[in-house]
């Protein structure tokens, strides 16, 4: 039994030792590691996400979300849910302010200056035209929910019942936060 043992620990420490050689012969032939940034070519914009970085026109694309108030370089983590391209200057005219986790390029003071003060988002029009029945759109509900939503919402993955809008509202369903469906309008 005892010498059963002492063959495995040296086969074990035999495994390890040439772990740890062959693991430095690859460190040694493999070269120096580089980072992104170094990889990629030179005048494309390329950043690593966390180094700030001045863009050289306002032509340059970032990303904004559909509820935030910054914009975003490529590859951000707040990103993750939605990502709408949109021009630098067209960004910081409507407000958007720099990441603080990606720092995407920012304007140079020049550039700043020729972006005009931002004015509040124009008010929607008003309609002239009465209001349409959508009653006869197709919204769908749950067998265990007080809500209705839009189809491929992600409260639908249990069950999935389509129903008229008109009727849902009539038995007492409300509109889901998430997927934002429809509300029932009256000619």
């Amino acid at each position: 039994m005892k010498r059963h043992l002492r063959s495995l620990l040296v086969v074990a420490s035999a495994l390890v030792i040439l772990g740890t050689l062959s693991g430095q012969a690859l460190a040694k032939h493999a070269g120096p590691t580089r980072s992104p940034a170094a990889v990629a070519p030179a005048g494309h914009g390329a950043v690593a996400i966390g180094q700030a970085k001045t863009a050289d026109n306002g032509d340059t694309i970032v990303y904004i979300t559909k509820t935030g108030k910054k914009y975003h370089a490529d590859g951000c983590r707040s990103l993750a849910k939605s990502r709408i391209p949109i021009k630098l200057r067209d960004a910081v005219a409507r407000g958007f302010t720099a990441c603080s986790i990606c720092k995407p390029p920012a304007l140079t003071a020049g550039q700043e200056a020729a972006v005009p003060p931002t004015a509040a988002p124009p008010a929607p029009a008003a309609r002239t035209a009465p209001a349409q029945d959508n009653g006869d759109v197709t919204v769908y509900i749950t067998k265990t929910g007080a809500k209705y939503h839009r189809a491929g919402c992600r409260s639908l993955a249990k069950s999935s019942i389509p129903i008229k809008l008109r009727e849902a509202v009539a038995k007492g369903y409300s509109a889901c936060k998430l997927c934002n469906p429809p509300a029932l309008t009256k000619k």
